[in-house]
């Protein structure tokens, strides 16, 4: 069993590592939060995934299969580059940076307290806000508001890096594909 999943798991932590240079992990939602574990989630997705893909088309595959691969990764590619727009775009917006760590999750709706505050220091950010707050960003805005935008994020995140890696596996077996067809081993006598 091992040996059957040991290479689609190497390719999917290679992959997702290769993808994350450049995709910013999902934001945390307070101060001392653990690191989401959503990276450990996408390299098993994707380790599942890879092992489908190539247990559908093992072998050489043929010049007709060329064609659906090369449509299939423009195909990933296009969905990804739209899913990285929106998640880049949601997360400029839903998130704000307190410190030097990853930026941390805000909401629309303030509570009271945190209404109040800001009503008396118009004009501040909400780095200094969260500041103020001593990091506890559910002191400022609703915890289930928080949640929500964070699990979005997170899909989003873990969408992107599945779309960019589809689009890298079907690359590879277009590539693959020279239009030979596998040669008849000779015949016995």
């Amino acid at each position: 069993m091992k040996k059957i999943w040991a290479w689609p798991a190497q390719a999917a932590t290679w992959l997702v590592g290769l993808i994350v240079i450049f995709v910013v992990s999902p934001p945390r939602l307070a101060v001392g939060e653990p690191p989401p574990t959503i990276g450990r989630f996408v390299e098993f997705a994707l380790a599942i995934i890879i092992g489908v893909v190539f247990a559908l088309s093992s072998g050489r595959p043929s010049r007709e299969n060329r064609r659906f691969y090369a449509i299939a990764s423009g195909s990933f590619l296009l969905l990804a580059i739209v899913l990285f727009g929106a998640y880049s775009y949601l997360g400029d917006h839903w998130t704000c940076r307190y410190d030097s760590d990853d930026p941390m999750v805000i909401g629309f709706t303030l509570l009271p307290d945190a209404a109040r505050y800001v009503a008396q220091n118009p004009g501040m950010d909400c780095s200094t806000l969260i500041q103020d707050f001593a990091g506890q960003t559910s002191l400022i805005w609703p915890r289930s508001e928080l949640i929500n935008r964070r699990l979005i994020l997170s899909g989003l995140f873990s969408l992107v890096v599945i779309a960019f890696a589809l689009a890298a596996l079907f690359v590879m077996r277009a590539l693959g594909a020279t239009g030979k067809e596998p040669e008849e081993p000779p015949a016995r006598p």
